[in-house]
């Protein structure tokens, strides 16, 4: 094994004991008990070992082009993890998609439950949540405190994803007491977890009733009006989902230039569907339709994957050569609260847990 490719396995430790929630995320076993630490002590910890790895990997000898694309993919990470530090974002992470309110709350999804051992696991983790929130709420009162805030729009939001998951709002059970449901219907019958899971389940949910509080009631009135981050902030969020720098008036330019063309091939597409009759009718018909709509969220995820899976196989040697293991995916409904737009969550390093593509329904 070369230099950097040490660099990079023992990266993957270190990371996973500094961010257990990325060790779920990863797969990397030993860690599914613990929460991330985001309070700002826990955000300058990350930040040193990135820039002591990026040391590292930098000095590292490049003896071939994998060698190569491995250093180089790396220092674009580690580059974006510490132009984030600095700008401070990690004291105005919040929003409705990927920030820490749904990171803490979607881990639980991608966490396995076929043994007592793995269910104490969930429980020991909804136990933590009171802790792991509060050292959240650290970094975004000392981000009020010095004039970094998200938006108006996002802390309400966020809030009212918060609320939901613990239940607090009334409309239904909290996510967590959902996941002493599912316990039960395991058919487990180890009474003392069951204790357990459901002490965790009344701390997690306190604890994110907590942060709808306080984000309604503290964080609101000092957010933010504008929306708008400004291009500065853009460019660095761009490089961390992107992988790349990117021209954002370029892009916006193209993005508005996209737009104007699917609107006109979708008024082209509802002419042919119903002839004059305008968008509006189109629309209608499609969500009562019986042969064009769906029924039940059984019924759509299962549509849903057929439609995932003829895709990899017409993709695979056309367009792609796809390797097995990546051809493995689940389509699964997203638990109820969150953002009302489809996402994805990468599979596991060995791909015992495969990559899969959640769909809120907005249904309860």
């Amino acid at each position: 094994m070369s230099e950097i490719y040490s660099i990079a396995d023992k990266y993957i430790d270190e990371i996973a004991a500094l961010h257990p929630t990325i060790a779920t995320y990863v797969g990397v076993p030993g860690y599914d008990h613990l929460l991330a630490d985001y309070s700002p002590d826990g955000a300058a910890e990350r930040a040193e070992h990135s820039r002591s790895t990026l040391a590292k990997i930098n000095a590292a000898p490049v003896k071939d082009e994998r060698d190569r694309i491995a250093r180089d993919v790396m220092a674009e990470e580690l580059g974006t993890d510490l132009q984030e530090f600095e700008r401070q974002e990690h004291l105005q992470s919040l929003n409705v998609i990927a920030s820490p309110v749904q990171g803490l709350r979607q881990i639980f999804d991608l966490m396995p439950r076929d043994s007592d051992d793995q269910w104490d696991n969930i429980a020991k983790r909804m136990a933590a949540m009171p802790e792991a929130i509060d050292r959240y709420l650290e970094s975004l009162s000392k981000g009020q405190s010095e004039g970094k805030t998200a938006s108006q729009r996002q802390a309400s939001e966020a809030a009212k994803q918060a609320s939901a998951w613990s239940g607090a709002d009334g409309k239904d059970a909290s996510f967590f007491q959902g996941l002493v449901g599912q316990y039960d219907q395991a058919g487990l019958q180890n009474g003392v977890l069951r204790e357990d899971l459901v002490g965790g389940a009344s701390a997690a949910d306190a604890a994110y009733a907590k942060l709808a509080d306080y984000l309604r009631d503290s964080y609101l009135p000092n957010a933010r009006v504008k929306d708008g981050v400004g291009q500065e902030r853009y460019e660095v969020a761009a490089r961390r989902f992107l992988g790349m720098e990117m021209d954002p008036q370029e892009t916006y330019e193209w993005g508005w230039g996209e737009l104007q063309r699917i609107e006109s091939e979708i008024e082209k597409t509802a002419n042919r569907i119903l002839p004059g009759e305008g968008l509006p009718a189109v629309m209608e018909l499609m969500g009562t339709d019986p042969e064009r709509a769906i029924e039940g969220e059984k019924e759509f995820r299962q549509w849903m994957q057929d439609i995932q899976e003829a895709t990899i196989a017409d993709m695979d040697g056309t367009h792609f050569d796809i390797a097995e293991p990546v051809k493995d995916i689940e389509c699964l409904i997203a638990p109820p609260g969150g953002q009302l737009a489809m996402y994805y969550t990468s599979p596991s390093e060995d791909f015992s847990r495969p990559g899969r593509v959640w769909y809120p329904t907005g249904g309860k």
